[in-house]
C-alpha cells in the first residue's frame, strides 16, 4: 500500500504541480498581479519560508521544518489573514511543494504543520483542486 500511495503521490507530482505557474498566468498569457501574496505579515513570512523551500542551495534537512512553519503561518487563526486570494494562493504552492517530498497526497496534519487537528487527515489533492477552484472564481484575471 505505501509503495501505491508513493506511486500515486509522484503520479499527482508529475501532472498538477507543472500546471499551477500556466494556471495563475493571465489568459493573455501575462503575469497575473492581481494576487497580493506578500500581506499581511503572515503571508510575507510564509512567502520566506515557500523561497527557501524552492532554493537549490538549500540544506535538505531544513526543508520539512520550514515546510512546517509555513503551514502554521497560513493555517492557524486563517480568520484574521484579511487578503484570502494570497493566503489561497500561497496553500496551493505550498501543497504542491509537499507532494513533491515523501508526504503521501492524504497526509497526517500535525506533519505538515497544523496547529488544529493535529491527528487529522489533510487531503493534499483535493485541497489543491478547492484552492484552484477557488482562485479561478475569484480572481478570474488569473484563470
Amino acid at each position: 500500500m505505501l509503495a501505491r500511495n508513493r506511486w500515486l503521490t509522484a503520479l499527482a507530482t508529475l501532472l498538477i504541480v507543472p500546471m499551477i505557474p500556466a494556471a495563475l498566468t493571465a489568459q493573455e498569457g501575462g503575469k497575473c498581479d492581481a494576487i497580493n501574496d506578500g500581506s499581511p505579515f503572515q503571508l510575507k513570512g510564509a512567502q520566506s519560508y515557500i523561497i527557501f523551500i524552492a532554493d537549490p542551495g538549500k540544506k535538505g534537512n531544513e526543508t520539512p521544518k520550514h515546510m512546517k512553519s509555513a503551514t502554521a503561518l497560513l493555517t492557524t487563526e486563517p480568520e484574521k489573514i484579511k487578503n484570502e486570494p494570497g493566503r489561497n494562493f500561497l496553500l496551493l504552492r505550498l501543497y504542491s511543494a509537499w507532494l513533491g517530498t515523501d508526504a503521501p497526497f492524504i497526509a497526517n496534519r500535525g506533519t505538515l504543520g497544523y496547529t488544529t487537528d493535529v491527528g487529522g487527515n489533510q487531503n493534499l489533492l483535493m485541497a489543491i483542486d478547492t484552492i484552484a477552484t477557488y482562485l479561478e472564481k475569484n480572481v478570474p484575471q488569473c484563470k
